[in-house]
């Protein structure tokens, strides 16, 4: 089939493309068009925006967001690697930064690369390309090296695409998918081995020490200052350190909130009338993601409230039917044991210097992110678990 006379705009906001048609291109996606305009008024002083949208007849077809921002080469290495290499990196971090247009978010788990519905398949390989092109003429323009795409879900496009574009692809991080069974709350924990529901149970006997509230949208906005600094202190815990794409702002809360309202859900926990966690999610009637959360320490590990948490979420999935929990890119160990499975992502990656992208070829097997996470299984890390 011939692929329709297309083109392809790229907008410095969202705005500039109509909600309905975005949101078409991803159907039953919590992270719509509300949740891109949340993030780009966020102030995100590292980022900048680019959302490519190719048009035919002046009907969008197709899109996908894009930033821009100087992005550290050593940014994915994690770990003792880091901590060996830190004196080096050190003395080439000017070296080592580069400016970067990613297809993708910083702040989304997938690159959202989608399509109309009604766009044949069959021509779908053909309008990504187009768009890459785009990309890369965005990038000649405005004097950007780096081209690459964030987390393309192995499901949603052929790699040959920008395979066909000159990137190269590596192993990025999975997405961790519970998929609930039908039968409620017994058949999730019949569903886990017996050495997992055993710990499940054992360790939800705390929860009636916890004082759990949700809330919606703007009900949870009076609580967002707690929020980050919970969030702040769980990151500076953390044995991963991903910098700017880790930082968020008050704002970044607040716009989610208010833009998802409903839809966006903040459960609170509370000890002795402390709010000792938090975690931040939203949803659609077919996916719930379970986007940050964030534990005061000693008494969240007391309390397990971790797994109190998991079954909280998985609880409200069930009451309302919906079959998809997703957790973030981390932590993998214990989401496997609660029954989650992974879900492969690729990164690709592109430098318009023929001596430079070479090098980065070479390179791109050390700083693969997957390479760097002790919780992901080898030898077949990037598959499903």
């Amino acid at each position: 089939m011939t692929a329709p006379v297309i083109a392809i705009g790229a907008h410095r906001s969202i705005r500039d493309i109509p909600r309905t048609e975005w949101d078409a291109c991803f159907a039953g996606d919590p992270e719509s068009w509300s949740y891109y305009r949340a993030v780009e008024d966020s102030g995100l002083e590292a980022f900048s925006w680019v959302y490519l949208a190719a048009r035919e007849q002046g009907r969008v077809v197709a899109v996908a967001p894009a930033f821009i921002t100087d992005y550290r080469l050593d940014t994915t290495i994690q770990g003792r690697w880091k901590s060996a290499l830190r004196p080096l990196l050190r003395r080439l971090e000017r070296r080592l930064t580069l400016k970067l247009l990613c297809l993708g978010s910083p702040l989304a788990d997938k690159c959202h690369l989608g399509f109309a519905p009604d766009l044949p398949v069959a021509s779908r390989g053909e309008v990504a390309g187009r768009m890459l092109a785009s990309l890369e003429a965005f990038a000649a323009g405005h004097g950007i090296g780096l081209l690459a795409a964030k987390d393309v879900a192995e499901a949603d496009l052929d790699p040959g695409v920008f395979e066909a574009a000159g990137y190269a692809r590596q192993a990025g991080l999975p997405n961790a998918v519970l998929a609930l069974p039908e039968g409620g709350e017994d058949a999730y924990l019949g569903s886990l081995s017996h050495a997992a529901r055993r710990d499940v149970r054992r360790k939800l006997r705390s929860q009636g020490l916890v004082r759990i509230e949700l809330r919606r949208g703007v009900e949870a906005l009076e609580r967002v200052p707690e929020i980050v600094r919970l969030y702040e202190g769980q990151r500076s815990r953390s044995r991963v350190d991903f910098d700017q794409f880790e930082n968020l702002t008050e704002a970044y809360f607040r716009n989610v909130l208010i833009e998802k309202g409903g839809a966006a859900v903040v459960f609170l926990y509370f000890y002795e009338e402390r709010l000792v966690a938090f975690n931040f999610c939203y949803h659609t009637d077919r996916l719930f993601i379970d986007k940050f959360i964030g534990f005061a320490p000693l008494p969240a590990r007391a309390l397990d409230l971790y797994v109190v948490s998991w079954m909280t979420n998985v609880r409200y999935c069930i009451a309302r039917r919906i079959p998809l929990l997703q957790t973030g890119q981390t932590g993998y160990a214990m989401k496997r044991r609660l029954g989650s499975q992974l879900k492969p992502n690729w990164t690709f990656f592109r430098h318009r210097n023929r001596f430079v992208n070479a090098i980065l070829r070479l390179a791109g097997p050390l700083l693969a992110a997957d390479r760097h996470d002790d919780d992901l299984a080898r030898p077949s890390r990037g598959s499903a678990a």
